[in-house]
């Protein structure tokens, strides 16, 4: 008698499923802030703004107009130029200038007095660009003007000086 021995193998094969395994990863897209820029008289800015993801980087640059000086920045506290910065919010920036100023000294030599008579805005000793001064000198009892010497060369009284 034969013995007939059987050889059985069994394979398993493990499967796992997952309900979304085939479904397309998205990722949750990334908040979008609005940005304004704008500037007073005097100057301009590089940028208007404009809408920018949550952690994007601004540079701004603030440019004066000629006999305008770059004050600071309004709506965020800074006086940098050019100024960065991380966008994480709405924002409304502006850029402030203010007209140059200029300081008028005038020196006598001898005895009298100069008369300072403001033709176009400013103020006593600092004045805004493209004021004009009208200046004439007083000599004292005894003295007499000979002429202006500086900035100014001449020997007539009554000059204005446009700073």
């Amino acid at each position: 008698m034969k013995k007939i021995i059987l050889f059985s193998f069994a394979f398993f094969l493990l499967i796992t499923c997952k309900k979304d395994a085939f479904d397309e990863q998205t990722e949750t897209p990334a908040a979008v802030y609005n940005l304004a820029v704008s500037s007073s008289e005097g100057g301009s800015v590089s940028t208007t703004g404009g809408s920018y993801e949550t952690g994007s980087v601004v540079t701004i640059t603030a440019t004066p107009e000629q006999e305008y000086v770059f004050l600071g920045w309004m709506g965020i506290e800074s006086t940098e130029n050019p100024l960065t910065i991380a966008i994480n919010s709405d924002q409304n920036i502006s850029a402030s200038f203010i007209k140059k100023k200029y300081s008028l000294l005038v020196n006598i030599t001898g005895q009298g007095e100069v008369q300072e008579d403001v033709i176009s805005m400013g103020k006593s000793t600092d004045y805004n660009s493209g004021s004009i001064i009208k200046l004439t000198a007083s000599p004292s009892i005894g003295w007499g003007f000979v002429g202006w010497s500086g900035d100014y060369v001449g020997e007539e009284n009554s000059i204005e000086i446009n700073l």
